[in-house]
C-alpha cells in the first residue's frame, strides 16, 4: 500500500483532521505541520454536567455529546463550513464500535460532510516518517498500545495493550504525594499532607507531572529497588532536590524529591502478569513471523504526550536491552539492536500529523467513504476485522 498517491489539487479546500484522544483532542487541517488547537475531549451537555467522551455508554446520550463537541470544533475553532470539507479522523486501531459508528452518524447525517477517512493511529505514526514497517508503542491516557505494523499492514494478532498508562500515572503520583509530601501553609507551618483534606484534581495532578516528575536512568532505578529491598551493598544515590509549588490561595506544596523520580515507576514495574512496558515491546515482537523482528525492533517509534517525559526513552531502551538478555526472550529470539525514530515532531501529536499528510493526498477521496455511499449503507472500513477491509479492486479479502 503506498504511503503517498498524489497531491491534491491546491484549489480544493483542504480537509478538517481530528484525533480525538481519551484526554486530549487534536484539530486541524490538511497538509499543516501542527494542530491548530489541542483541547479536552470533554463537552458540557448542560450547566451541572461535564462529559468525557469515552464515558459516555449510552447511545443517544453519546450522539448528543458528539454532535456538541463537533459543533464546537468547526464554529469556534476552526471556523469553516463543514458541508464542503473533507473529514479525516485518527483513530485508535482498538476504540469501541459504538463510538466509531456514533462519530461516522453525526458527521454523515448531522453535519452532512461529504468524506470520510478513518486512520488507525499506528499507521499515521508511520506516515510521518515514510516507512512502512515498525513497532508503534502508543502511550496514552487510559491505555498503552503497542501495535507491530509490516509493510503498511497492522499486525493485530500480536499487538499488546495494557491498561498501565497516564491515567495510572497520575494515581501513582496522588498516592506518593498523599504519603511523602507535605505542605506549607500561611502561617509558615509545615504539615504533612496525609494530615489534611488536600484533594489535588486531575489538571494540577497533569501540571505537576509534566512540569516536575522525570523517568531515571536504568542504573540508577535498579539501584533505589534494591537499596529499599535491603539487597545493596552500597549507599543509594542521592535524592533529586525537592520543589515548592504553589497551590491555591497561599498554600505552598513541597513536593519531595523522591517522589518526582518515583511517580513514572509504575511503568516499569512488573505485575502480577510479569508484564511491563518492556516486555509487552518484547512479547509483541515475540509473536511476530521471525522475519520481521529485526526490521520491527529496529524502527521503534514512541508517541503520547507520557512518551515526552525526560529520560522516558532512553529508560525503556535500557529496560528492553535488559529483559531481552534474560534467558525468557534470548532463548526464543535473540534481540541484535534497538532503535528509535526521531519524530518530526512532538510525540503528543504525531498520529495527528500523519493523518494531516494522508488527507493532503489522493488517499482520502480513494480509501475514504463518501457520504453517498454511506447513505447506502456501505458500511465503515474495520480495521481490525481483515474480512472488512477492501483491496483496490474493490473485492473483500
Amino acid at each position: 500500500m503506498p504511503l503517498f498517491e498524489g497531491i491534491i489539487l491546491q484549489s480544493e479546500k483542504h480537509a478538517v483532521v481530528l484525533d480525538i484522544g481519551q484526554k486530549f483532542t487534536k484539530c486541524g487541517f490538511a497538509g499543516e505541520a501542527v494542530p491548530r488547537y489541542i483541547i479536552p475531549t470533554t463537552v458540557s451537555i448542560d450547566e451541572n454536567q461535564n462529559l468525557s467522551l469515552y464515558d459516555v455508554s449510552d447511545a443517544k446520550l453519546l450522539f448528543k455529546a458528539i454532535k456538541v463537541f463537533l459543533h464546537s470544533i468547526f464554529f469556534k475553532y476552526l471556523v469553516v463550513s463543514h458541508r464542503d470539507r473533507k473529514v479525516a479522523i485518527v483513530e485508535p486501531l482498538f476504540g469501541t464500535e459504538l463510538f466509531r459508528e456514533t462519530l461516522a452518524k453525526v458527521l454523515y447525517v448531522h453535519f452532512e460532510v461529504p468524506n470520510v477517512l478513518f486512520v488507525p493511529t499506528p499507521i499515521a505514526a508511520l506516515v510521518t516518517l515514510a516507512i512502512p514497517s515498525g513497532i508503534v508503542v502508543d502511550v496514552g491516557y487510559k491505555e498503552t498500545t503497542v501495535i507491530p505494523v509490516f509493510e503498511g499492514e497492522a499486525l493485530i494478532n500480536s499487538s499488546q495493550v495494557h491498561p498501565r498508562a497516564a491515567e495510572a500515572i497520575e494515581n501513582n503520583l496522588r498516592r506518593l504525594i498523599s504519603s511523602r509530601c507535605k505542605i506549607k501553609r500561611e502561617d509558615g507551618t509545615i504539615v504533612s499532607v496525609c494530615d489534611t483534606d488536600l484533594n489535588l484534581d486531575q489538571n494540577t495532578l497533569e501540571d505537576i507531572l509534566v512540569r516536575l516528575c522525570f523517568v531515571s536512568p536504568i542504573d540508577r532505578a535498579r539501584r533505589i529497588a534494591d537499596n529499599l529491598k535491603d539487597l545493596a551493598t552500597t549507599e543509594p544515590p542521592k535524592p533529586p532536590p525537592g520543589v515548592e509549588y504553589p497551590l491555591g490561595g497561599s498554600q505552598i506544596l513541597i513536593i519531595d524529591g523522591s517522589v518526582r523520580e518515583a511517580a513514572c515507576e509504575a511503568f516499569y514495574e512488573i505485575d502480577g502478569d510479569m508484564v511491563n512496558l518492556a516486555t509487552m515491546v518484547l512479547d509483541a515482537v515475540a509473536q511476530c513471523p521471525i522475519d520481521t523482528r529485526t526490521t520491527l525492533l529496529e524502527n521503534v517509534v514512541i508517541i503520547g504526550g507520557t512518551a515526552m517525559l525526560p529520560g522516558f526513552k532512553a529508560r525503556l531502551l535500557g529496560e528492553i536491552k535488559d529483559f531481552a538478555a534474560r534467558p525468557i526472550y534470548s532463548s526464543r529470539f535473540p534481540v541484535k539492536s534497538v532503535k528509535y525514530h526521531n519524530l518530526p515532531g512532538k510525540e503528543n501529536f504525531i498520529a495527528w500529523l500523519g493523518g494531516a499528510i494522508m488527507s493532503a493526498t489522493e488517499a482520502i477521496s480513494l480509501r475514504g467513504l463518501s457520504r453517498d455511499q454511506y447513505m447506502q449503507g456501505v458500511k465503515l472500513q474495520d480495521w481490525a476485522r481483515l474480512a472488512s477491509v477492501q483491496c483496490d479492486t474493490g473485492r473483500k479479502i
